[in-house]
């Protein structure tokens, strides 16, 4: 798969790497970044960027840890001032939130399962997301600099969090039982509403909170 424009397709429109499949795509002022597996290169999914006037992209992440079937860089997303990149990556042996300079310098991770206390079910599975959500995924900036994340708390379940932009001061915003989880994430412009997915395993519907501050 390649990354292009519609409604028409335009050779100057396609951003394409050869047999890759590109996901994931996020504006990043004038840069556009996005995951991609390259089988020629790795197998897995790393983070890249593209000037979107045009060029070949850029490797951003070299992802050599994780856990059994989660080894990867993904959903990457940009501040609001285009400086930082924050993603999900394996690296340090769950999955976590990092954030990274355009060119990919400065990698940090912000996230740590320490953090979360999971608890005693998810502290030994090595089998990946499911059914041990004890990782934070699908980063999203709001205009204020704070970061929305989903994390697992428990077996089968996570919950929206956020957290200042060097990972300080990390508040849980949702809060729900037995297997209803939230997930993926976004801040209204002005910081006064948040948009996630929410549900079971099996049934996925779209929640609004409204914020009692700006975010």
């Amino acid at each position: 798969r390649d990354l292009h424009s519609f409604p028409t397709r335009r050779s100057s429109d396609l951003i394409a790497l050869a047999d890759a499949s590109l996901l994931q795509p996020a504006f990043c002022g004038t840069s556009l970044v996005f995951a991609a597996v390259v089988p020629a290169v790795h197998a897995n999914l790393e983070v890249y960027r593209v000037d979107l006037a045009g060029g070949t992209p850029t490797r951003l992440t070299t992802t050599t840890a994780g856990r059994p079937n989660d080894v990867w860089a993904q959903l990457p997303a940009c501040d609001a001032t285009y400086d930082q990149i924050t993603f999900s990556w394996t690296q340090s042996g769950s999955t976590e939130i990092w954030k990274m300079n355009l060119d990919g310098s400065g990698k940090t991770q912000l996230t740590s399962p320490q953090e979360r206390s999971p608890g005693a079910l998810c502290a030994n599975y090595q089998g990946g997301m499911s059914p041990c959500y004890d990782d934070c995924n699908a980063p999203s900036w709001a205009a204020s600099g704070r970061i929305a994340m989903f994390c697992g708390i428990e077996q089968q379940r996570g919950e929206i969090f956020t957290m200042d932009a060097d990972g300080a001061n990390q508040m849980q915003l949702t809060l729900d039982a037995g297997l209803l989880t939230n997930d993926g994430p976004t801040f209204s412009l002005d910081g006064l509403h948040l948009a996630f997915m929410h549900g079971d395993p099996s049934t996925q519907e779209i929640g609004r909170a409204s914020c009692r501050e700006r975010v």
